[in-house]
C-alpha cells in the first residue's frame, strides 16, 4: 500500500508541463493531447497501469489497486484491497464491463457479488487481454517448451491455443478470430485460417499496441509512438518512447517514458493522416 500513498501524496502536486523542447507531437488538425498527470512516480508503473472501459486509471501494486477518475469533477482516487486474493498478475475488462484478474493459477471475474474462478491458467505469470465480449486471450512461456503460446478463453470455459512463438510476446488485440500480435520489432497478423505472418517492422523496441474501430494501429515503442494506417503507412507522430497505449471511446491513452500520461482525442481524425503527411 506504501506505493499508493506515495501517488496519493504526489497527485495533489500535479502540473500540467509540456514535452521538452528535444520532444516533438505531430498531430493531425483538430486533434489535441491534454497531459493528464506528470508525476515522477508514473514513469515507475510499466505494467502496473491499466485503463478501464469507463475512462479511469487503475494502479495495482501486489494485492492493492487505486482508481483515479479523471471523468470526475475533481480528481478522485479510491481503493480496492484484495487481500484474499494471491498476487495480481493482470487486469483486462471485456466490452460487457466485466474486470478479469489473472493471478499465478486462475482467471478471476469480479463482479457485484464479489469474485468467481472463471478458468485454470495453464502456466504461472501468464498475461490476458479482451477479444470479444466473452473471450479472452491468454499468453505467455511455457515453463517446459521455453515457447511463447498464445491461447483464447471460450465463452464455454474452455481454453483452445492457438499457436505458439520463440519471441516473447509484447501485447495482442484483436476478436480471437483475426489477432494482431507484437513481438520485439515486429507485428503478426494471425488468423484461424491462416499462419501467422510478419506484416511490419519497427526500428525499436515494441511496448504496447492499440487498434482502432477504423482499422489503424497505434504502435508504443522505446523511441515514440507509430501510427500505422490500414496496414499501409505508417509514422511516428511523437519521438517520447511510450509504455502503454489504450484506446477507449476515440480516445488514446499514453503512457510516456518520463512519466507523463496523455490522453489524445479525437483518434477517428488520423484516418488519412499519413497521406496529408506525404502531401506536404
Amino acid at each position: 500500500m506504501k506505493k499508493i500513498i506515495i501517488i496519493l501524496i504526489l497527485l495533489n502536486g500535479l502540473s500540467l508541463k509540456a514535452f521538452s523542447q528535444q520532444s516533438y507531437i505531430h498531430l493531425p488538425e483538430n486533434v489535441q493531447m491534454e497531459i493528464l498527470l506528470d508525476s515522477t512516480v508514473m514513469a515507475v508503473l510499466d505494467n502496473n497501469a491499466y485503463m478501464d472501459i469507463w475512462e479511469r486509471l487503475w494502479i495495482k501494486s501486489n494485492q492493492n489497486m487505486a482508481c483515479i477518475d479523471f471523468m470526475s469533477d475533481s480528481l478522485k482516487l479510491n481503493y480496492a484491497t484484495l487481500e484474499d486474493q494471491p498476487k495480481i498478475n493482470d487486469i483486462c475488462w471485456l466490452s460487457n464491463s466485466n474486470m478479469i484478474i489473472a493471478n499465478d493459477s486462475v482467471l478471476l471475474l469480479l463482479d457485484d457479488t464479489g469474485f468467481k474462478i472463471i478458468s485454470n491458467l495453464p502456466y504461472p505469470n501468464m498475461k490476458i487481454a479482451p477479444a470479444d465480449t466473452n473471450s479472452i486471450y491468454i499468453f505467455g512461456q511455457s515453463p517446459m517448451r521455453k515457447e511463447y503460446d498464445i491461447s483464447l478463453l471460450n465463452p464455454d470455459g474452455k481454453i483452445s491455443r492457438l499457436f505458439s512463438l520463440n519471441d516473447e510476446i509484447k501485447g495482442i488485440a484483436g476478436d480471437g478470430n483475426i489477432s494482431i500480435v507484437a513481438l520485439n520489432k515486429e507485428l503478426l497478423l494471425f488468423s484461424q485460417k491462416v499462419e501467422p505472418t510478419v506484416f511490419y517492422h519497427t526500428n525499436s523496441e515494441i511496448r504496447s499496441i492499440a487498434i482502432t474501430d477504423f482499422g489503424s494501429i497505434f504502435i508504443a515503442t522505446q523511441k515514440g509512438v507509430i501510427y500505422f494506417e490500414k496496414m499501409e503507412r505508417a509514422y511516428t507522430f511523437c519521438n517520447v518512447g511510450a509504455k502503454k497505449l489504450w484506446i477507449i471511446n476515440d480516445k488514446l491513452y499514453a503512457l510516456f517514458d518520463d512519466g507523463k500520461f496523455a490522453v489524445i482525442y479525437p483518434i477517428s481524425q488520423f484516418e488519412n493522416f499519413t497521406q496529408t503527411i506525404e502531401k506536404q
